[in-house]
């Protein structure tokens, strides 16, 4: 056992890894290139979605939950450089002036992004200025192709101009094409509220009878798992510290990796195939022996390894179903209920718990959404369940208790996605994971859960954004 000393330090590294998590390195994921353009969809959905739901006016509806108030604005502007944040604001000017909204047409036509915008004149200006000669509508069709506009809000600014060139035919024409959409968005939120709804209402059970179903159906962790990863508490921290740190490493050579794809989806997937790669030949050679001896011993036999941590072929049974099933509905009212907490704490910030979203939404084909769903729902699942579930949880175990171990895994699973927003949701989501892991007595479960959360993610994210 080791002395106070060392399991002290070693906490205090990790509390160190993680304030840098959800601080300086999650500031600079806000950098994103995509963010402006998700931020401007994020925001044309959510005005799609009220004016749907609503039977008031654009502008009624908008104040019941406004995507276009200052607040909501400045949060959305605040992490964008100059170039992002006119690309945003044009996109809130079309929209604003669409639904008749003069207050954000005013606050944004005085910001400085939009003076410094180019000399030539603005192609969607006369929307809001009706000063400003109206463009071709080929020109129009053009710059709509260049900006973050979704189909809706398309067939608004061309109704628009269609009325301002007196086609009222036409206009109505557009008109239609909006409702239709309108209803596609009903149809689409009615299947994903009732799918939500049923897995909430089984997650809330789930939870309520979580003691009684834990002490029932539970299995114990494989001795084997138990006893395979030996390494004292400084060299757990120095393995996770020593892999986090080549993982930036390798994601700022990424370029280097797909010259002819920089920063897209095939990038993102080498980077990630990667730092799983790395992380996982560590804990392998150095995890199980120690820095010293790990790399002086022969290392174990692989599928012996995969065995040891619960990830064999026959670690697969109906259990595995049953607690992803069952973890993936308690999940729902847990993240649900944190979420709101974080809003409430942090005052409801706009950042996104997971950085590919932004890069999903921006995608306009399956050549470019392939890789990223690769990404979050195989490859993520598989690599951070062995990572937080399979090595850090057995190993804070031996020196925090149960207790301790879930919390710790689960505060560094949250902090690892880099989103103070998430931070708490996210602890709760590992919580669950950590919960199943253990009910399980392997890592099938909590990887076919985590698999199933990020699909769920981005399957609604396809649903509403499309």
């Amino acid at each position: 056992m080791p002395d106070r000393r060392e399991v002290l330090i070693a906490l205090g590294m990790f509390i160190l890894v993680g304030l840098l998590l959800v601080g300086p390195l999650a500031s600079d994921q806000q950098k994103d290139p995509h963010r402006g353009d998700f931020q401007a969809l994020s925001l044309q959905a959510e005005a799609r979605l009220l004016q749907t739901i609503s039977d008031q006016s654009p502008k009624g509806a908008l104040a019941i939950l406004d995507p276009l108030d200052k607040r909501w604005l400045a949060n959305a502007r605040g992490g964008l450089d100059d170039p992002q944040r006119l690309r945003f604001d044009r996109c809130v000017l079309a929209l604003a002036a669409t639904l008749g909204r003069q207050d954000t047409i005013d606050l944004l036509t005085l910001d400085a992004s939009l003076a410094k915008a180019p000399t030539a004149p603005d192609p969607l200006a006369f929307l809001w200025n009706p000063k400003a000669l109206a463009p071709s509508i080929h020109l129009l069709k053009a710059e709509l192709d260049l900006l973050p506009f979704t189909a809706w809000t398309r067939y608004k600014v061309l109704g628009a101009w269609y009325q301002r060139q007196g086609n009222t035919a036409e206009a109505a024409t557009q008109v239609e094409l909006a409702k239709s959409s309108e209803a596609t968005l009903v149809a689409r939120i009615a299947m994903l509220t009732l799918l939500y709804l049923v897995f909430f209402a089984a997650g809330v059970v789930f939870l309520y009878r979580s003691a009684s179903l834990l002490s029932r159906h539970s299995e114990p962790a494989s001795s084997l798992a138990v006893s395979l990863f030996r390494v004292g508490p400084l060299e757990t921290a120095s393995i996770f510290s020593f892999w986090l740190f080549s993982a930036f490493l390798i994601s700022s050579i990424g370029p280097a990796m797909a010259p002819d794809d920089p920063g897209a989806p095939r990038q993102i997937l080498l980077v990630y195939s990667a730092q799983a790669l790395l992380g996982f030949l560590l804990i392998y050679r150095l995890g199980t022996g120690g820095v010293q001896g790990g790399l002086k011993r022969q290392p174990i036999e692989p599928g012996a390894f995969m065995r040891a941590v619960g990830l064999g072929l026959s670690d697969i049974r109906l259990r595995t179903l049953y607690w992803a099933l069952g973890g993936f509905a308690a999940a729902l009212p847990t993240v649900f209920g944190l979420t709101v907490l974080s809003q409430l704490l942090l005052g409801g910030g706009v950042g996104e718990a997971n950085p590919l979203i932004p890069m999903l939404v921006a995608g306009t084909d399956w050549e470019t959404r392939l890789p990223l769903l690769l990404n979050v729902v195989l490859l993520a699942p598989l690599f951070e369940e062995f990572l937080f579930r399979g090595f850090l949880l057995s190993q804070f175990r031996r020196y925090a208790g149960e207790t301790g171990a879930v919390m710790l895994s689960s505060l560094l699973f949250g902090a690892m996605h880099m989103s103070p927003d998430a931070l708490l949701p996210l602890t709760g989501l590992g919580i669950i994971l950590a919960v199943v892991a253990r009910a399980s007595g392997g890592l099938w479960a909590p990887v076919l859960l985590h698999a199933l959360w990020n699909a769920a993610t981005m399957a609604g994210v396809i649903c509403l954004y499309d």
